[in-house]
């Protein structure tokens, strides 16, 4: 890896690292498109992997007051499910398909009457947000898509929101990172492009970029974080769906 392409992936880290710290979301998908076009693969997976754990574990640190942990502690235990059936199973479903489904499901939840939109509140819907957002996570890297439409509809404040989804997506990320770097490197190993030095200034730069939305998310009302974050779903969608036609 070049400095110059170093350089330029570690501001992309720290912009969407703000981003993401403002709404819960965008910048894991936004980031993924980057390192998709810059890097291979298997190495684009270990970074988003590494990076966003870093990212959601700094913010869950910094809203941890906030966090509903009954929610997380069922997310994680749906993600830990969805990490032992790709341990189990040998299935590679084709990641544009899931890309696009990950794409039309923000249009899907925008008909569906209030009464019948996902809520990471109802029963059995936190399982089943950790489980599938980890197995798309597994397939194609990312599942913001997926994830963010179960918090649209719920009784937290934009804090809780922020950080009940940084809490309960760090062991995604982690599952991703470790599925990459064991199952996906073949005989060429994803770790081998990847310097510990810009691993260290990325995390720093995730960090970074987190603590400085914290001030512009104080400074947002309920109102209005919800009405952004339900455009920002959609543009997010949408990105989604253009990346997984672009693979068919």
């Amino acid at each position: 890896m070049s400095l110059t392409l170093a350089a330029g992936l570690v501001l992309a880290v720290l912009a969407t690292a703000f981003m993401s710290g403002i709404f819960g979301m965008a910048g894991g998908m936004v980031l993924m498109l980057v390192l998709a076009l810059a890097v291979p693969a298997a190495t684009a997976m270990v970074i988003h992997g590494v990076v966003q754990f870093a990212s959601n574990s700094w913010r869950t640190l910094l809203w941890r007051q906030h966090v509903r942990w009954d929610l997380t502690g069922r997310q994680m235990l749906g993600s830990l499910s969805a990490a032992a059936v790709a341990a189990v199973i040998a299935f590679r479903p084709n990641t544009a398909v899931t890309l696009i489904g990950l794409g039309l499901l923000p249009w899907l939840q925008l008909a569906l009457p209030r009464r019948f939109s996902p809520s990471i509140e109802r029963p059995g819907m936190a399982y089943l947000c950790g489980f599938t957002s980890t197995a798309c996570h597994l397939v194609a890297g990312v599942s913001g898509p997926l994830y963010d439409v179960f918090f649209q509809t719920t009784s937290l404040d934009r804090r809780g929101v922020v950080a009940t989804k940084a809490a309960g997506q760090c062991i995604g990320h982690m599952m991703k990172t470790l599925y990459a770097g064991a199952l996906l490197a073949g005989p060429l190993n994803p770790w081998d492009d990847v310097s510990p030095w810009f691993l260290a200034i990325a995390i720093l730069a995730a960090f970074a970029g987190t603590s400085l939305s914290r001030p512009v998310l104080e400074r947002l009302s309920d109102v209005n974080f919800f009405r952004y974050t339900r455009w920002v779903l959609l543009v997010v969608g949408t990105i989604s769906l253009w990346q997984g036609v672009m693979r068919l």
